[in-house]
């Protein structure tokens, strides 16, 4: 082969090496997730294999994740400092060894101790796992490649209940380790045959062993404590001296790290307000999910009879009670195309508008990524076709628990606005509605405050550059955010508060359909037209069609509802007062169409 051909072949053979890099990443994340739930449904199992107690079994779940969280920086730094590439094959032979030790435990304190040696393998998988995908990634590409690992990690986490249950009913609890086998040897073959050997520059790191180990002291005698107390009572001195202990690890930990050069946990963070709150949410919500996730196999299968792989099912959906006749029970008529037919269409239409209209704004993004006419659009496309999917399984898996007839029923109540609420009352009862209702609250005044955070600065950077009152250019004096603009947003929001929910999402749909999406595809059509010299790197296939195509649809949604005019009027108010204020501030500006022709060379432009 010629020195040219080899030259052009070369990024092509790069390129197939950083994705064999990432998948084999992505399995060794992947793994790591699946284990760390899949032996959840198996409690119940394992409690009657090893005839022993419920606080006992536990520590298989407990083990793992003490271990895993709180040696997976260690690990990393380890890696950091002698090879990350030793570390991460390494990780995936004691996870082999560990798992294949768990499947032929005879004890529980065997599998438990197995189990904590499996977290090590796991924590060493992990955490270089994903420093390896950062270094061999360019910068252009580092985040895709993050993100797939992620991906990774949260599909076998998902997955690990449903696995689990169905090996349980068909071979046996072992198995959920065993298949570990040969998925782990292929993983350590690969990454000793593809990757290359990584490390930092020694003199810049530092390992905190001291703090790793007193922060795993701390939680282990905590947690120890924690569990005797239901038995002997908060005065037995063995529950008093574990929380003594544990507060006095504790001490040391914060005294440790508040000295070391690089610590495990940086106590400086906590002075972000931001970092703080979000952290004290985080552990209310994992509180609550762990407590359900723990508690629930036992009661599904010593208490409601399930099998293993039915409870798996349960515990990530809803379809261990589904029923498909009630989930495809349509009304008569529901396919005639009638002119309700076409209502019930542009009302759904527009609520998908409204879901999916959050993809448009990653359109912003086009300076910050690398090739975005095709990065874009092939993201859009892919993130809303999986997106849809899981919007129809989650819909398919509400309507086979809970009637649409009773959803439709909000003459006499208002059962249709908290719909999941009922869905989970009637999988696992009141408390869990109340749970769920609880999280959807607290969910939504986070979102709406990061909303308000986000868009407060629309108005700001508009009134930076002129184009709006200069009064939304002010930030805070101390903190340096726009205050003015967030107050503003945050008095429209209070006044929405005093419609219905369905009324402002129809407004607020309406509205940037007529003034914007509506707009920009006529737009984009005129100035392609009148300009066609201009340079496209967003190619639309089969041009103009699409754009027609959008225009015909977004009209349909406007026209197509139950009083749909009362909304195109708000949208037509809006248009009239922006045009009323954008002529005042053009006349006071001397712009289009107030300015005098500008003369280039003797002759005058308009």
């Amino acid at each position: 082969m010629n020195p040219a051909a080899q030259t052009a072949d070369a990024p092509s053979t790069q390129q197939r090496r950083l994705a064999l890099i990432l998948f084999n990443v992505c399995v060794g994340q992947f793994i790591v997730g699946l284990d760390q739930r899949a032996l959840l449904v198996a409690l119940p199992t394992l409690t009657v294999t090893f005839n022993t107690s419920l606080t006992t079994i536990q520590w298989v779940l407990l083990i793992y994740d003490l271990l895993l969280i709180g040696t997976v920086i260690t690990v990393g730094r380890l890696g950091d400092l002698f090879g990350r590439r030793r570390f991460y094959a390494s990780g995936f032979l004691i996870f082999v060894l560990s798992s294949a030790l768990c499947g032929i435990a005879q004890t529980a304190a065997q599998i438990i101790l197995f189990r904590g040696l499996q977290a090590i393998g796991g924590a060493m998988i992990s955490a270089n796992g994903r420093a390896i995908a950062s270094v061999a990634f360019p910068a252009s590409q580092r985040g895709k490649a993050m993100g797939f690992a992620s991906m990774a990690f949260h599909v076998g986490f998902l997955t690990g209940p449903t696995l689990g249950g169905f090996l349980i009913d068909t071979i046996g609890w072992r198995w959920i380790f065993f298949i570990n086998l040969p998925i782990g040897i292929w993983g350590a073959f690969l990454a000793l045959k593809l990757l290359e050997e990584s490390k930092e520059d020694v003199k810049g790191i530092s390992v905190d062993l001291p703090g790793a180990i007193l922060l795993m002291l701390t939680c282990s005698l905590f947690i120890f404590a924690m569990n005797e107390i239901p038995h002997v009572g908060w005065r037995d001195p063995l529950v008093s001296g574990m929380l003594t202990l544990s507060a006095l690890a504790l001490a040391l930990f914060v005294f440790v790290e508040l000295r070391s050069a690089m610590p495990i946990l940086s106590f400086s963070l906590f002075r972000i307000r931001l970092f703080t709150t979000s952290m004290l949410s985080l552990v209310f919500i994992t509180s609550t999910q762990s407590a359900i996730s723990f508690l629930m196999p036992f009661y599904l299968q010593d208490v409601l009879r399930f099998s293993p792989t039915q409870m798996g099912w349960i515990i990530i959906a809803g379809f261990g009670h589904f029923d498909a006749g009630r989930a495809f029970s349509f009304p008569p008529g529901a396919f005639t195309l009638s002119h309700n037919f076409f209502l019930g269409l542009g009302s759904a239409m527009l609520i998908a508008t409204y879901d999916y209209w959050g993809y448009y704004n990653v359109c912003f993004l086009g300076d910050e990524v690398e090739n975005p006419g095709k990065t874009i659009p092939r993201a859009l496309l892919l993130s809303i076709l999986l997106v849809g999917c899981l919007y129809v399984l989650m819909n398919i898996s509400i309507l086979g628990v809970v009637p649409w007839q009773q959803m439709t029923q909000t003459e006499q109540s208002n059962r249709g606005l908290y719909v999941v609420s009922i869905f989970m009352q009637r999988i696992y009862g009141a408390w869990a509605a109340n749970l769920v209702t609880a999280l959807v609250m607290w969910t939504a005044f986070a979102s709406v405050f990061s909303l308000l955070l986000g868009y407060s600065r629309v108005p700001y950077a508009a009134a930076l550059d002129g184009n709006y009152f200069q009064a939304f250019a002010r930030v805070h004096p101390q903190h340096r955010f726009p205050h003015v603009s967030l107050l503003a947003l945050g008095g429209v929001a209070v006044l929405f508060c005093f419609f219905a929910l369905a009324d402002v999402i129809a407004a607020l749909v309406v509205i940037r359909i007529t003034l914007q999406f509506l707009v920009q595809a006529i737009g984009l059509i005129v100035l392609r037209i009148r300009r066609p010299d201009l340079p496209r790197p967003f190619r639309m296939w089969l041009f103009p069609l699409p754009a027609l195509l959008a225009s015909i649809g977004f009209t349909f949604v406007l026209i197509s509802r139950t009083n749909s005019l009362q909304q195109v009027r708000y949208a037509l108010i809006i248009l009239l007062t922006g045009i009323a204020i954008y002529m005042v501030r053009a006349w006071r500006n001397k712009e289009w169409p107030f300015r005098g022709p500008i003369v280039v060379g003797d002759t005058p432009t308009p």
